[in-house]
């Protein structure tokens, strides 16, 4: 879904809300609002955008949720950038072919290149059968996906989907260049290849690769090695490629961070350990050809020879060379001479885009897979005004990040024509004169629930009466909020922070209040009488209750008002213990650190799992030492965080410990009995960690501004304090932060007392990970785990403007260059005038590796998956997902398998969860089943009704006969289709089909152990006789087959095989055992089965719906 709208009609506000629920979907109030911006559906959230557009200095931004605003459109010209390989990554455009035809015809026009046996094609490298593909398959397939030949193809074929797919929606480019072998994808957009059809384009592409492998068998090409080297000045770089003498060469000059190399394995080897103990980041890259460099020189004089005999014209769109950092000479020859003289030289990118800024462009999209050329020039223009953008970004939707992409080149002033968008769809025309077509019907279910109808007349007295019991609460509520305002004027104590003393009753109708005249018959009047007077018993006993135990809180000492601090439960002049209790309810920073995206639209109170950041745990820990010293510490060192405070059941009871030792105090965090977190404070203002220098070399952030909290991190806007990063090097990153404030921390409208300033604290573990991701991209969390030492030089600094954070690194062992090694960081947060306010020294994170699958899941619940189809027969929905590794699932308490299950699970859900007995195995089997079912169905709703459901606003229940099946409130305005699940120690597998019948799906692993003498005595006489004569591995698998095709075949009545295998008669219907029947007293079942050679068989069956009672 997408929108383009003029910051006028924003300002005017123009909001419909009357049009969701007479039955418009988002997509029909965009398609009809899309093709122009007189009038838009906006909230109160855009409004306040407009208005800060209209106030703010701050030019543009971007949300989290991918909207973009702009006070101004940029004035300038677009280039179109055509990546080179490199690009090219398994999966490409995947989602983006299943919406957009000019994607799904360049892959086809791929697919039929060459001629190829099934599953040999181009595209079965790059799209290979999930199922089917093993690891050591698929590492195969990517090392041929970066041969040269498959490698240029796919990047050639990428940019020309993305560019007519960019076409088709009316973005017309200014200018063109290519980068390394994107030139060729230059030249074919622009027009230079004179192809009038495709197959003239596909003779042009058979030729060029037939003249290179002419030339490798020649043994006119030498093999090397390339390195891409970064996080070290570009002088510094080349002065070691000078001292190489002539055995290292660069091969492109991509940006100020990022040179090329190739030289013989020994050079490259030996120039790699040279750079990286000057601290460089090196990056040996899959490919052993000299591209741009001497060494290519036999392939350049080819290649001009093949150019001289094909049709050359000149650029129907300005063309830039990056060999060349200038446009295309006018005259033929010249194009020729200098397409095909870039194979040997040097990729001049950075000099190309520099001349290209000076010509006007001012936009700059990478047409192609991945965003590689746009971090570059990123980098290429860091200190110029220009807007670079992806069309396409790996790990990353596609349709989501081309959306995002589009509108950034909408409010960065490049036209294009929205309505294109939805060209094709099934979208309604909107008429507020007329009521909207009703969305197709699903399936009504009986809930059995009794129901009870009214009389118009009984219906009107009973309003009546409720409405003057609203009168009466209305002036109670008013009369205990004057009371309250009368208490506070007053200097009354509140009972609780910021609320008065008013009676817990108080708006309720009394008893023994005189009833109002109503028509109401007397018998009516007095049940609700009654009614009113056993609530108003029961909630005066409560307010009695609690009234007493506020006395016997009162008579402690108090907590002397922390925001954190909910009683002191013991206190002396040795030590205190005092406890905090937190709910995701009434504590608003705990929603703003939730591990996850939102995860239910049905349930909005429904979040995914909050956990206490370590520095609101130091927060918690600072406020009861305070009350113990009666000051507030200055120094805190030796903090220790042992396990995750996780909110699981959306509340925490913690106890802090707080003692005396010797000038200072030592402090220990508990939950439950156990240790969380320990640390040490101290009371003297004994400063010791020396100055925090800036990055020496800074290279502008991947990602900045906007995009911060938008992309990776999951904070919310409390916790939101890194507003830009300013630069990063290989040994460190600065940033600038917000205000810092804490005003609704705690309790929205209170800004609440601190020791600390958790905020503040919390961004230096923030920064760190935005260092990492600078390297590792987003796969991964890191936490911070241990701190020497941290010096408060200012009291809780809050709403501190202009301040700068700074943050150096080294790791903790030398000899680790990767990435995720543990590092010891030091911080420095200065305000304006360059005044130290906090000092960290030695903090050490923990870093944990995620698959990207995950990362999606957790980061949009709504958007990621785990799994994904599988091919099945018409009618049927196969999805799989592969297991989690179990390490990964049980590593640090379990805590990234309890993400996910509050990430998918609705609240019912999640009590089951939390039930469960049994092995770690068994809960990620039971969570990743209940995903795998959930995945099946929003996927089958997305394609059969266009709806996009929340995974845990699908339930996964159970009929009475055992088999799963689905619920929640869609339920009522959608189909609900009939599911079923089987998982092994590989993967879960869910088959969905229709409302209307029934399917069974099982798999079993041919690894498994089997007992075949014990699964004889389960078969019946006839199974039996079919197993005659095979032995070994024949034998096991027809005993698989036909054990799952007993199970299945007994899912998809919806009665399970009842303990009785025997009844339940297989027969095979072909020589191969695909096709079974299965009969069980009567009922025929047809079944079908599949091998997948060395890993599983699954069995599949579907029938017309029967109600379980009709069964035996």
């Amino acid at each position: 879904m997408i929108g383009f709208f003029d910051l006028n009609a924003l300002s005017e506000g123009w909001f419909a809300p009357e049009l969701q629920p007479a039955g418009w979907f988002d997509a029909d109030l965009l398609a009809d609002a899309g093709g122009g911006a007189g009038e838009i559906v906006a909230d109160a959230a855009l409004t306040q955008a407009a208005r800060r557009l209209a106030e703010d200095e701050a030019p543009a931004w971007q949300t989290r949720g991918g909207i973009t605003y702009s006070r101004q459109r940029r004035e300038g010209r677009l280039a179109f950038l055509f990546p080179g390989e490199g690009s090219q990554y398994m999966g490409m455009f995947a989602d983006l072919a299943q919406c957009f035809e000019p994607v799904r015809e360049w892959l086809d026009f791929w697919r039929g290149l060459y001629p190829a046996e099934p599953g040999a094609s181009r595209t079965d490298i790059v799209y290979p059968p999930h199922l089917e593909t093993t690891a050591a398959r698929r590492k195969q397939l990517e090392s041929r996906l970066h041969d040269m030949d498959v490698g240029s193809e796919a990047v050639f074929v990428g940019g020309q989907a993305m560019h007519a797919l960019l076409l088709s929606l009316g973005v017309q480019p200014d200018v063109m260049v290519g980068h390394s072998s994107g030139e060729s994808a230059a030249l074919a957009a622009s027009g230079v290849v004179a192809a009038s059809e495709r197959a003239e384009l596909a003779e042009f592409i058979r030729q060029l690769n037939a003249v290179y492998e002419r030339v490798l068998a020649e043994g006119k090409i030498a093999v090397g090695a390339l390195l891409a080297v970064g996080a070290l000045p570009a002088a510094d770089v080349l002065a070691h490629v000078e001292r190489a003498g002539g055995e290292v060469v660069v091969a492109m000059d991509n940006c100020a961070n990022q040179l090329v190399l190739y030289g013989s394995n020994g050079a490259i080897e030996s120039i790699q350990k040279a750079l990286a103990t000057e601290g460089a980041i090196c990056l040996p890259l899959p490919f052993d050809r000299g591209y741009h460099t001497p060494a290519f020189q036999a392939v350049s004089e080819a290649f001009l020879k093949y150019y001289k005999g094909i049709r050359i014209a000149r650029s129907q769109v300005p063309l830039y060379s990056s060999a060349s950092a200038a446009p295309f000479p006018a005259q033929v020859a010249g194009i020729r001479q200098l397409a095909a003289a870039q194979w040997s030289q040097t990729v001049r990118f950075r000099e190309t885009i520099l001349r290209m800024h000076d010509d006007g462009v001012r936009v700059f999209l990478e047409v192609g897979p991945s965003n590689n050329l746009t971090a570059f020039v990123g980098d290429i223009l860091v200190e110029r005004d220009h807007l670079a953008l992806a069309s396409n970004q790996r790990r990353r939707n596609g349709v989501e990040h081309l959306l995002g992409t589009l509108g950034q080149l909408y409010v960065g002033g490049q036209p294009f024509e929205p309505q294109r968008l939805f060209d094709g769809r099934a979208i309604r025309t909107i008429d507020l004169a007329a009521a909207p077509q009703p969305a197709r019907a699903g399936l009504l279910l009986d809930n059995t629930m009794p129901q009870i109808r009214l009389a118009e007349a009984d219906r009107a007295r009973l309003a009546a009466l409720l409405a003057s019991g609203k009168t009466e609460s209305a002036a109670g509520a008013a009369t205990a909020s004057s009371h309250e305002r009368a208490d506070r004027t007053a200097g009354a104590e509140p009972h609780e922070a910021g609320q008065g003393p008013a009676h817990a009753t108080t708006g309720l109708p009394r008893a023994d209040a005189e009833p109002p005249v109503h028509e109401a018959d007397a018998a009516r009047q007095a049940v609700m009488a009654d009614y009113f007077g056993l609530m108003r018993q029961f909630l005066d006993q409560q307010q009695a209750v609690m009234t007493s135990v506020a006395a016997a809180v009162g008579s402690q000492t108090e907590p002397d008002g922390y925001a954190l601090l909910s009683e002191v439960i013991e206190l002396d002049d040795e030590h205190i213990v005092a406890e905090c209790a937190l709910d995701v309810e009434g504590h608003a920073f705990l929603r703003d650190h939730v591990l996850s995206g939102a995860v239910s639209q049905a349930d909005p109170g429904l979040t995914g799992l909050a956990c206490v950041p370590l520095m609101v745990s130091l927060e918690v820990m600072a406020e009861a030492a305070a009350v113990l010293r009666g000051a507030l510490p200055c120094v805190i060192e030796q903090v220790k965080a042992y396990d995750w405070i996780a909110l699981d059941e959306g509340s925490a009871r913690l106890l802090v410990r707080v003692e005396r030792a010797g000038e200072g105090c030592r402090a220990v965090l508990e939950r439950d009995g156990r240790t969380v977190v320990s640390a040490d404070f101290g009371f003297a203002a004994d400063w010791r960690l020396p100055e925090v220098a800036p990055p020496a070399h800074p290279q502008p952030s991947r990602w900045n501004d906007g995009e911060l909290y938008a992309t990776g991190m999951f904070h919310g806007p409390l916790f939101q304090s890194i507003t830009h990063i300013d630069g990063y090097d290989s040994s460190g990153i600065g940033a600038q932060l917000s205000g810092l404030s804490l005003q609704g921390f705690t309790v929205p409208g209170q800004p609440g007392r601190f020791a600390l300033n958790p905020v503040l604290l919390d961004a230096v573990g923030q920064l760190a990970a935005y260092w990492i991701a600078q390297w590792a991209g987003y796969d991964f969390n890191s936490f911070p785990s241990t701190i020497e030492r941290i010096e408060l030089r200012e009291t809780c600094p809050a709403d501190v403007p202009g301040v700068r954070l700074i943050g150096r690194q080294q790791p903790v062992d030398p000899q680790a260059t990767e990435v995720g090694a543990a590092r010891r960081w030091d911080f420095d947060a200065v305000d304006a005038g360059g005044r130290s306010l906090v000092r960290v020294g030695g903090l050490v994170n923990v870093f944990f590796a995620v698959p990207n699958r995950y990362y999606q899941v957790r980061r949009d619940p709504l958007n990621g998956a785990l799994g994904a189809e599988r091919a099945g027969p018409p009618g049927v929905l196969l999805w799989e997902l592969p297991m989690l590794d179990e390490a990964f699932c049980t590593q640090s308490s379990g805590i990234f398998l309890r993400i996910l299950a509050h990430a998918v699970l609705s609240a019912e859900e999640r009590e089951q969860w939390r039930a469960l007995d049994g092995s770690p195995g068994w809960r990620r089997q039971w969570l990743l089943g209940r995903a795998c079912l959930k995945e099946a169905v929003r996927h089958w709703l997305a394609r059969e009704a266009g709806v996009l459901v929340h995974p845990a606003d699908i339930v996964v229940t159970r009929e009475s006969g055992g088999a799963p099946c689905v619920d929640g409130l869609w339920c009522a305005d959608l189909p609900v289709p009939a599911v079923s699940l089987s998982h092994n120690g590989r993967s879960c597998i869910a088959a969905v089909v229709a409302p209307g019948y029934r399917v069974g799906v099982d798999q079993e692993d041919l690894a498994r152990p089997l007992q075949p003498q014990r699964l004889l005595g389960a078969l019946a006489a006839t199974e039996q006789d079919a197993l005659a004569g095979l032995a070994d591995t024949a034998l096991r698998e027809r005993l698989l087959r036909l054990w799952c095709a007993k199970e299945a075949a007994a899912k998809s009545t919806g009665v399970g095989l009842q303990g009785d295998p025997q009844a339940w008669v297989v027969r095979f219907l072909d020589d191969n055992c695909n096709i079974a029947m299965v009969e069980y007293d009567g009922l025929m079942i047809e079944v079908g089965l599949q091998v997948i050679p060395e890993q599983s068989v699954m069995a599949l069956a579907v029938c017309e719906d029967v109600a379980a009672e009709v069964l035996p």
